[in-house]
């Protein structure tokens, strides 16, 4: 082809494309700024997208620039032994905006802590909320199943497990409530259920172990 020849039509448009072809990454800073004005509850999603996505959602410095801007949430750490492999796993139970708190994310811990760490008494729950120490046995009560208790907030969180109705006892629901505690004239604190609902469903031999709740 002689140099003084023009270009095909096919040949131009191939020579304009040919550049998109070129991926373009942002900073990480500008990428933390963005994540940490979005809600932990899609994180789980972000972390899908790439690896640096989930190398930056799991770093230190999302937290601290979400510590900075006032954007930290309240989050549940939930954990459940499986009775088949007595293995630990935990979930993430974060807050939509409808104030309830939902969808549930499995991250496999067991590394971190080990299946030997001591949980506590599953069946003798308790937790301290506003100054006053809250407890659930199962022998003060006929609600016979794993009920487990977390301040969250300055209110109190209940979780227990009960078997979803007409699946022959093979599968489990577990429930969550919130409770609003306040100072009563006659009891040293009443509690009212803001709300109640299924946040999981698992297979019968899953228990619930331990429940933690933390500012992230």
């Amino acid at each position: 082809m002689n140099n003084n020849e023009e270009a095909t039509p096919h040949e131009q448009n191939n020579k304009m494309v040919s550049p998109t072809t070129t991926s373009l990454s942002l900073p990480d800073d500008i990428l933390i700024s963005f994540l940490s004005r979005v809600s932990r509850l899609y994180y789980p999603t972000f972390s899908l997208v790439s690896k640096s996505f989930r190398s930056l959602i799991a770093s230190p410095e999302l937290y601290q620039t979400r510590s900075f801007l006032n954007r930290t949430e309240s989050c549940l750490y939930v954990c459940l032994r499986s009775l088949n492999d007595s293995k630990l796993r935990w979930f993430t139970l974060c807050r939509v905006p409808d104030r309830k708190l939902t969808n549930f994310s499995e991250g496999r811990w067991e590394s971190m802590i080990g299946t030997e760490m001591d949980m506590g008494r599953a069946w003798v729950s308790y937790c301290v909320v506003k100054n006053v120490l809250v407890y659930y046995h199962e022998r003060d009560s006929e609600f016979k199943c794993r009920v487990n208790l977390a301040d969250y907030g300055g209110k109190m969180v209940v979780l227990w497990d009960t078997f979803v109705p007409g699946s022959g006892s093979k599968n489990k629901m577990i429930w969550c409530a919130e409770v609003g505690l306040e100072n009563h004239e006659i009891y040293d604190v009443c509690g009212e259920i803001e709300w109640f609902d299924v946040v999981l469903r698992v297979s019968k031999s899953y228990e619930l172990v331990h429940v933690i709740a933390a500012t992230v």
